[in-house]
């Protein structure tokens, strides 16, 4: 939700530019603080009352934009003939192949699905049905959204129309007047209405108008959801009783203020995104949406499913729409772009170009699967995996699933049922409760049903009104908010690039319209709206530890073998020691105690006693395994027996770096281009010194393998238990009035250990852009994020006087420390004070001779400067600093 949000904010960013000439970040920081402020402050009554304005003002600017444009073409029957000749009109591809982008039956079928995924189980969409005074109110406002969004479309299309008309023979997007197809109708506006500067303006609040309603709808149910699935019920489980109302309510104002902020900050992000906005969107949709609507599906017209088959259904579909989102940004699908041309372009553009891209040849793949199938695809996968799983665990056997919860066609189905087969549901009775099936079990996790219609009227300051308005919201916000909350900039400027550049196949989008509305409508409204909701929504450390010492033994015999055959490759230990001395790799110790200089002695032996601190000491990765041990020598002997084991894999790793330096010493490989990063040159040596032997690789790999599986296993096992025990475990507690099993609890930190390493797995691909020097980020990371945890322990542990609120504010100031000088030191690096290299005894098809040398390095002096090691022992005075004077103005609570 949050990444929709911020595209959301992008989109109308890119029109605010190509207007004012102004930065995109403008847009984006102004849009986003004005509608997170009055969604924090108006709740979804203003959300509803302002979608409903900017609806009119959305159709007004736009219905003016096409008017003109039609009449400035020459009217309807010029736009036609013109469009046609471009094949603009007449694009409709009946092709069955599902991976080609457009054609009839991924925009009917696949279209449809992805419907059903933002108006059927969206948080933002639910939250206004749940709004209504009843349920008639609610239906229609989905049902008259059919025709609404039907004209509306073909209003946008008309744009695209009318841009590329207006545009033939000469193509802005070829000629660099615009730089993304999405930029097309705010050049078109400019150009039609050059000199009027009203127009503008009307324009631009045609374009904020989309965004502040998408914004503010997902700003406001973001909000509901984390307040409703996660906070309450953590603070029910931290201070054994509800919280009260007003309390509520400025929780809600809170979380508003927090998700909007954090949208802001994504919306960063897609300014280095391709073009095609609408198209990512839409992908966004079907792989997340999509294993949403499996799981309501499941439970509302599947009641055999058990909460072991609708989990795995929903892992599993999770999985693919996540692979198959990021598989098609990886590996975009070539989209046959209809012909273009600019032989008429005279403005600054000397050259005639006709682009005629009709059919793409492309090899096959199965990312090239068109975009609007994801959900579909995530659908028959999760009922696909979950009917065989809950087969496995005997299916529902134990309960029978409460009638409220299934769609009234599911009921009607099963009462035509032979009498063999087994009753699968049952009406709900006055003081009769209900048992815990797999859909009481996931509204429970994703819905927190307390939330009931209350016979009292509530006060304007309450959380339901703040987040469901009282439900008694009329039908004509509602179905305007409802067909506004996703006619997002992203839409507008999407739509019309897309008739631009590939025709107006896209009004095929109707037809899903009709079908995902109506299954709406009928089939997952009544459900929620009768449930008065406010949100839609082995191994063990055992394993780590002796996999931990396989993979010692493992990584320590692989590298002591390659700084064997390094040193007797290089003419034995004393020339590599005589070589390195001349190059100033062993007496370049320095002792200068400045602290800004990256390596000194003073920063290595202080700063990294601190960085070893925040590691081994106060880290859930470490802390787990002392725990683990059978008494406390045997814990305390395990830390004692690092300090020469540490120090012996030190000099190991040294010495292979020395190999390095000498082995290429005349001739750099960095310099030279044979690798790209400096983290590269060991396994560039190991290439070289074992030329012809695939089994010593095959030995260098397990070694790199071993070293990366051990740091993983143990990471990925203590975050799962961190997961299990801070979080997980207090929320199934506040859900079930009980402790969970044994049993339950190993399922669960199983499950959280596979969700922790896809995350880190999704994350690695971050690292691919960052610099060369990975050991540095990775102390840096340390010492930002191990200071403040060190700081907190520290001060519990040393400084008894601290109480709860100093500690409190010496842990968040040493957080935002930490940060701040890790962000600085990414994006102002220190430069480093390189030692000599040389690439003039470089042959191999390398033919000129440089000398490097960087022994000192001038620059102007900042804060980031600071030495990355000492990162740790500043998080951690300064948090003493901030909690010592605020324990003593707070001192009445140490009593």
């Amino acid at each position: 939700m949050i990444i929709y949000i911020a595209l959301a904010l992008y989109a109308p960013a890119l029109a605010f530019s190509q207007v004012s000439g102004l930065p995109i970040w403008i847009s984006v920081l102004s849009t986003g603080l004005v509608t997170t402020f009055y969604t924090a402050l108006g709740g979804i009554r203003a959300v509803v009352w302002t979608d409903a304005i900017q609806l009119i003002i959305l159709t007004t600017g736009l219905l003016l934009i096409v008017s003109v444009g039609v009449v400035r073409v020459g009217g309807m029957v010029q736009l036609w003939r013109v469009a046609y000749e471009g094949l603009r009109v007449q694009s409709f591809d009946a092709d069955p192949n599902p991976f080609k982008r457009h054609t009839i039956w991924t925009l009917m079928i696949g279209g449809a699905g992805m419907i059903l995924s933002i108006y059927a189980t969206n948080q933002t969409q639910v939250q206004r049905y749940l709004a209504c005074r009843d349920l008639r109110t609610a239906r229609l406002s989905i049902l008259l959204n059919i025709p609404l969004n039907a004209l509306f479309l073909i209003v946008q299309l008309l744009s695209g129309l009318v841009s590329y008309v207006y545009f033939v023979g000469c193509d802005p997007i070829s000629s660099g007047s615009v730089s993304k197809s999405d930029q097309i109708l705010p050049y078109i506006i400019m150009v039609l209405f050059d000199g009027i500067p009203v127009i503008r303006g009307l324009f631009l609040s045609v374009i904020f108008a989309a965004a502040i309603s998408t914004v503010s709808s997902g700003v406001n149910s973001l909000a509901a959801a984390i307040l409703e699935d996660i906070v309450k019920p953590f603070l029910l489980v931290v201070r054994k009783r509800e919280i009260s109302e007003h309390a509520t309510a400025l929780l809600a104002v809170l979380f508003s203020i927090i998700v909007g902020l954090c949208t802001v900050g994504m919306s960063f992000v897609f300014m280095v995104m391709g073009p095609r906005v609408l198209q990512f969107a839409f992908s966004l949709f079907g792989a997340m949406g999509g294993p949403i609507l499996a799981v309501f599906t499941l439970g509302m017209v599947i009641p055999c499913v058990n909460w072991q088959g609708a989990l795995g259904g929903l892992i599993c579909s999770l999985t693919v729409g996540l692979v198959l989102t990021v598989g098609g940004i990886l590996h975009p699908n070539p989209s046959s772009v209809l012909p273009l041309s600019t032989e008429n372009c005279t403005t600054d553009f000397n050259y005639s170009l006709v682009i005629n891209v009709k059919n793409v040849d492309q090899p096959w793949n199965i990312f090239s699967l068109s975009y609007l199938y994801y959900t579909l695809v995530c659908l028959c996968a999760a009922i696909l995996v979950a009917i065989p799983i809950s087969a496995i665990f005997d299916f529902n056997s134990k309960h029978l699933v409460p009638g409220q919860l299934l769609a009234w066609q599911t009921r009607a189905f099963y009462r035509r049922l032979p009498s063999c087969f087994p009753k699968q549901w049952e009406e709900k009775t006055d003081g009769q409760k209900f048992h815990d099936p797999i859909v009481r079990k996931l509204n429970r996790l994703c819905c927190n049903e307390k939330w009931k219609l209350k016979e009292h009227s509530l006060s304007d300051n309450t959380a339901e009104a703040l987040t469901l308005g009282n439900r008694r919201l009329t039908l004509f916000p509602i179905m305007s908010s409802v067909m506004a909350s996703f006619l997002s900039a992203v839409s507008l400027m999407g739509t019309a690039s897309e008739a631009y550049l590939y025709g107006i196949q896209f009004i095929l989008m109707i037809v899903a319209y009709a079908i995902g509305f109506s299954v709406t409508a009928e089939l997952f409204l009544p459900v929620f709206y009768k449930l008065h909701l406010v949100s839609a929504h082995e191994g063990g450390i055992r394993a780590v530890v002796w996999t931990d010492v396989v993979q010692l033994f493992i990584l320590t015999m692989g590298l002591l073998l390659v700084v064997s055959v390094g040193v007797i490759k290089v003419g034995g230990l004393k020339q590599l020691l005589k070589v390195a001395h001349e190059g100033l790799r062993i007496g370049s110790f320095d002792a200068d105690p400045n602290p800004f200089k990256r390596h000194t002695i003073w920063t290595l032996m202080i700063g990294g006693a601190g960085m070893v601190l925040s590691i081994y000491a106060t880290n859930q990765t470490q802390v787990q395994r002392y725990l683990a041990c059978r008494d406390l020598r045997t814990a305390r002997l395990s830390i004692l027996l690092n300090i020469p084991l540490n120090a012996l894999f030190l000099i190991v790793q040294l010495l292979s770096g020395l190999v390095s330096y000498v082995y290429f010493v005349g001739c750099d490989p960095i310099s030279s281009g044979s690798v790209s990063k400096s983290d590269q040159i060991l396994p560039y040596i190991v290439m070289l010194l074992f030329d012809g032997i695939p089994v010593i690789r095959g030995l260098f790999l397990s070694v790199i393998f071993a070293a990366a599986i051990s740091t993983v296993s143990s990471g990925v096992n203590s975050l799962a238990t961190v997961l299990m025990e801070d979080i997980v475990g207090p929320f199934l507690l506040f859900v079930r009035k009980r402790e969970i099993s044994g049993h339950t609890r190993i399922i669960w930190t199983v499950l959280l250990s596979i969700i922790v390493g896809l995350c880190t797995v999704g994350m690695s691909f971050v690292f691919m852009v960052m610099g060369p020097q990975v050991l540095q980020f990775a102390f840096s990371l340390f010492g930002a994020m191990g200071g403040p945890i060190l700081a907190v322990f520290t001060l519990g542990m040393v400084i008894p006087c601290v109480n709860w609120q100093g500690a409190l504010s010496g842990l968040l100031c040493s957080l935002a420390v930490g940060l701040g000088l890790t962000v600085g030191g990414i994006l102002h690096p220190i430069p480093i004070n390189t030692l000599p290299l040389s690439k003039q005894n470089c042959t191999n098809g390398f033919n000129s001779s440089l000398m490097i040398n960087v022994k000192s390095v001038d620059q102007s002096w900042n804060f980031f400067s600071l030495s990355y090691l000492y990162y740790t022992l500043v998080c951690v005075c300064v948090a003493i600093l901030v909690a010592i004077p605020i324990s003593a103005i707070f001192s009445e609570s140490s009593s």
